[in-house]
């Protein structure tokens, strides 16, 4: 507890002091909730953050309310294993974080996108480029074909561990997001090797990754 309380006291005295960052990392730190959406408070001119993997923070959602409201120009967020993140805090990224360019939602275990919370969130943040739905099992191909429609700037897309994505889902992405450079199908069920095969034919400037083993 000490600990916790020595970040979190560090936390505020720097964002108190560093007049405003762009960037912060915290990634994997201790920082909880209330202290995250202190220093997003503070912090309004954020364009890139990240908190991925803060297992003290019980509550992204809150934090995600508190950041979009707060920092209208945030251009990245990484939100990697945010256990406690759901379709709540997904719509509130979709009403306020329209400038997001770069969105990190993997493992994200609660977020469920069968209640249409991923294509409201790909209908209004259509300009990313990069876009990690890793290991979010409810992605379904309405979510591939919102992605084809809304996102026609996207460069990268983790659909690793999707099993319900389709060849026919994959294809129309590619398609429609001509600078497509990284895609990764990996423990996609529904995708074979013949079927990367011939997409890596068909869309050589694409880095297709698709592996089976860990």
């Amino acid at each position: 507890m000490f600990i916790e309380w020595m970040l979190n006291f560090w936390l505020d005295k720097s964002v108190t002091i560093c007049d405003q960052p762009f960037r912060l990392n915290l990634y994997n730190t201790a920082v909880d909730t209330t202290c995250a959406m202190s220093i997003v408070q503070m912090c309004q001119r954020l364009q890139h953050l990240n908190l991925g993997a803060c297992f003290y923070i019980h509550d992204y959602n809150q934090v995600i309310d508190k950041a979009s409201s707060n920092c209208p120009s945030i251009k990245s967020l990484d939100l990697w294993r945010a256990k406690s993140l759901t379709s709540t805090g997904i719509n509130y990224l979709a009403q306020r974080s329209k400038h997001l360019l770069a969105l990190d939602l993997g493992w994200c275990s609660n977020i469920d996108s069968q209640d249409g919370c991923l294509i409201e969130l790909l209908k209004c943040c259509n300009a990313l480029r990069k876009l990690y739905l890793t290991a979010n099992r409810s992605i379904s191909e309405k979510e591939l074909m919102a992605i084809a429609k809304h996102c026609p700037d996207l460069e990268q897309l983790d659909l690793l561990g999707n099993s319900s994505v389709t060849l026919a889902g994959v294809q129309r992405v590619l398609g429609c997001c001509r600078n497509m450079v990284f895609l990764d199908l990996s423990f996609c069920g529904k995708i074979t090797d013949e079927h990367i095969y011939h997409l890596s034919m068909q869309y050589p400037k694409c880095s297709i990754k698709n592996s089976h083993t860990q």
